[in-house]
């Protein structure tokens, strides 16, 4: 009777162990590695476009001041996103990164992206809770009226 008690006892713990690791074990085994250089611009993408409850917001990094987008930013950010080409995507850079300039949040309830800008030609765009590298965009082509860096910059001014 002890043993099967004992025996019971270690299969259900094993079981809650193995059940409360299930999704991230899955996920990982079936998608070792990142499927393109813009998935979660893609995703980021698709949630703007899906959803009109979105709450953005921008952040200073260097005085950690925090500012609300309107309607007309997260447009002129959309049109960003739609103006990009493959050729727009980087490997993560050798060179060490600094700290981003500006964070912009997008809040869609449950799920929620961070787009980091570092400069006026490097972006990095990722979800809260990630499992792959950031996507990195390079920025260099883009006109001034589009360029992220230059909207965070004309924000605080």
């Amino acid at each position: 009777m002890r043993r099967n008690i004992l025996i019971i006892s270690i299969t259900c713990i094993i079981t809650l162990l193995f059940t409360s690791c299930s999704n991230i074990m899955d996920y990982k085994i079936l998608h070792p590695s990142k499927p393109n250089d813009f998935y979660y611009t893609n995703l980021l993408w698709k949630n703007l476009s899906d959803k009109s409850n979105c709450k953005t917001t921008i952040l200073d990094t260097n005085y950690y001041k925090e500012i609300q987008f309107n309607k007309e930013y997260v447009e002129q950010f959309k049109l960003f996103l739609k103006k990009l080409n493959k050729s727009n995507f980087i490997k993560k850079p050798d060179k060490e990164l600094s700290k981003p300039l500006y964070k912009i949040f997008f809040d869609f309830g449950n799920e929620k992206y961070i787009v980091n800008v570092y400069n006026e030609n490097l972006i990095s765009i990722y979800p809260w809770d990630g499992n792959y590298e950031m996507d990195f965009i390079n920025m260099n082509d883009t006109p001034n009226s589009l360029n992220i860096y230059s909207l965070c910059k004309y924000l605080y001014n």
